[in-house]
C-alpha cells in the first residue's frame, strides 16, 4: 500500500522533471533518468541506479534524480539508510518538496528513528498540500508497546491536532473509546473518519461504528440508518442488529 502510493508519487514527479527539462532542451540528462525509468520496470535496479547516479553528477541540483536513487534503495533494494541519505541531499535542494519529505519520514520509521520520523510528520502537516500522511500501523504498535491507554490517547490526540486527517490515529482513538464503552467520545471520531475518509479507512465499519454509538447514546433511529449504510458499502452486518 505505502509502496504503491509512493510508485504514484514518483510517476507524478516524473511527468514534472520531463516537462522542465524539455522547456530547458537538456537532452542529456532527461535521457539517463528517461533511461533509469526503463530499468526500473524491468527491474533492472543496479542499471538504473547507475543512470541515475551519472544524470546526479551532470546536474547535482536536480531534486527528481534524488527521488529516484532514494526510492529504489527504500523500496526494491531495502536499503533504507542509503534511500535516507539521497532523500535529504535531494531536500537539501528542495526544502518544500512534498513528495520527498513524505518518503524520508517512511524510510525514519522504517529504520525505527521514530524522533526524526515524527518531526517531519509535524513538518508535513504544515505544507501547503493535501495530507496524505499517516502514521503507519506496524510502528504505532512499536511507539505504543509500553504505553497505557491514557497515553495512547494523549498521544493519538497530539498528532490529530496537528493533522486531523490522519486516519490510522483516528482508526486507533475510534477503538480504543468503543472498548472503553465511551460512546460520547468514540462518536465525534467515527464522524471524522467520514469527514477525512479515504482508501486506508473502511466505509462500512465506519458506518457500523456510529451505529454501535448511537444505539447506546438512544439514538435508535440515527442506528439504524447507520446500519442500513453499512450493509448498503457491504459491510456484514447481522441480521439482529437490526431487530434489536
Amino acid at each position: 500500500m505505502v509502496k504503491n502510493t509512493f510508485k504514484i508519487s514518483l510517476l507524478i514527479s516524473a511527468s514534472i522533471f520531463i516537462s522542465v527539462f524539455a522547456s530547458a532542451d537538456d537532452s542529456s540528462i532527461f535521457l539517463k533518468l528517461a533511461q533509469g525509468q526503463e530499468y526500473e520496470k524491468l527491474g533492472k535496479y543496479q542499471e538504473a541506479l547507475a543512470e541515475y547516479e551519472s544524470a546526479m553528477r551532470e546536474d547535482p541540483r536536480n531534486k527528481h534524480v534524488y527521488m529516484s536513487l532514494g526510492y529504489i534503495y527504500q523500496y526494491e533494494l531495502n536499503d533504507k539508510k542509503k534511500a535516507i541519505e539521497f532523500y535529504k541531499k535531494g531536500i537539501d535542494y528542495a526544502p518544500n518538496d512534498y513528495g520527498m519529505s513524505l518518503n524520508l519520514m517512511y524510510a525514519y520509521f522504517d529504520i525505527g528513528d521514530f524522533d526524526s520520523a515524527m518531526r517531519l510528520y509535524e513538518r508535513l502537516s504544515s505544507m501547503q498540500h493535501k495530507h496524505s500522511h499517516t502514521f503507519p500501523r506496524d510502528t504505532l504498535s512499536k511507539i505504543f508497546l509500553n504505553m497505557n491507554e491514557d497515553e495512547v490517547i494523549s498521544f493519538c490526540k497530539k498528532f490529530l491536532a496537528i493533522n486531523p486527517s490522519d486516519s490510522i490515529l483516528r482508526e486507533k482513538l475510534s477503538k480504543l473509546y468503543i472498548e472503553r464503552k465511551d460512546y460520547k467520545n468514540a462518536r465525534p471520531e467515527y464522524e471524522a473518519r467520514l469527514k477525512y475518509s479515504s482508501t486506508t479507512d473502511n466505509l462500512g465499519l465506519t458506518y457500523f461504528g456510529l451505529a454501535v454509538c448511537d444505539y447506546y447514546l438512544g439514538q435508535y433511529q440515527s442506528s439504524m440508518d447507520y446500519l442500513k449504510k453499512a450493509k448498503a458499502v457491504g459491510e456484514y452486518v447481522p441480521e439482529q442488529y437490526f431487530e434489536m
